[in-house]
């Protein structure tokens, strides 16, 4: 009787396949073509999971490319477009976001999320950053009036965007998370790990490049003769030094206006 029983069980039980077990279907229609252990088809397939693998990765880029790109600046000469600053002044730049953010990371980033959801937050985050970084060489130009004014107008990009950071790339991961299954938490966060990996390799280059175009437009078209090519017109209407900053604003504007289509839903886990 007991091998029999022991039979009958055997032949209850999931049906082997390739790989695993097939999900039994328990009449709820979960039990489609997943494996145990698996779904991975389906999560991939997910538009919402999609949606927020790509803001991640998108302000991973970004932010980067941000923080690369303006040390550079900062320390390529006035005549090149930059602000002819020295190590010492770019490392009281750095000082200065870095207590904003250890300050801020911890505050700030709860209080939006809870008063107004992660994705608001980001959202609003993002187009603040956009401005931020659109107003980086209004300090160029102060330069001709006072250093005074040029420093109070980097302490404040310090500022906002040592604020603004941490909502940003905190904001990212939790809406990540929360898009994500639970059983499938720790693959959806290793893929889009792989493509923000990516994203933070690739950063630094486009950050540089973008300066370096910023000098070789000043040097070709500010500081050569005009031989009425239209580059001579468009660097006196709109000079290079915004160039590089107009691209990374860009960027954090159409990261707003990615993450404002993101559904409500992912302000809280997923629990499916």
């Amino acid at each position: 009787e007991e091998e029999e029983e022991e039979e009958e069980e055997e032949e209850a039980g999931p049906t082997p396949v390739r790989g695993g077990y097939a999900r039994v279907d328990d009449g709820d229609g979960a039990g489609d073509a997943n494996i145990a252990g698996g779904g991975s088809a389906s999560w991939r397939r997910d538009p919402v999971i999609r949606r927020a693998v790509i803001n991640q990765v998108g302000c991973t880029f970004v932010v980067i490319v941000g923080a690369e790109a303006t040390p550079i600046w900062m320390a390529t000469s006035r005549t090149y477009g930059g602000l002819g600053f020295t190590s010492v002044d770019i490392g009281a730049f750095g000082s200065v976001m870095g207590v904003t953010i250890l300050v801020f990371a911890a505050t700030l980033f709860a209080f939006l999320a809870d008063r107004f959801g992660v994705t608001r937050s980001v959202m609003w985050a993002c187009a603040a950053n956009g401005f931020i970084f659109a107003a980086h060489p209004l300090a160029y130009f102060a330069q001709e009036r006072s250093h005074a004014l040029t420093w109070f107008l980097v302490s404040i990009f310090a500022v906002g965007r040592g604020c603004m950071g941490p909502v940003v790339m905190g904001g990212v991961s939790l809406i990540l998370n929360n898009s994500s299954p639970r059983k499938q938490l720790g693959k959806v966060n290793g893929f889009a790990g792989t493509f923000s990996n990516l994203a933070r390799a690739g950063a630094p280059i486009v950050g540089g490049a973008l300066i370096a175009g910023m000098v070789h437009a000043t040097r070709e078209t500010v500081h050569k003769e005009d031989d009425g090519g239209v580059e001579f017109d468009v660097a006196r209407t709109f000079p290079p030094t915004w160039w590089p900053f107009v691209v990374i604003a860009a960027g954090f504007f159409a990261l707003a206006w990615q993450t404002s289509s993101l559904p409500r839903s992912l302000d809280s886990p997923r629990t499916s």
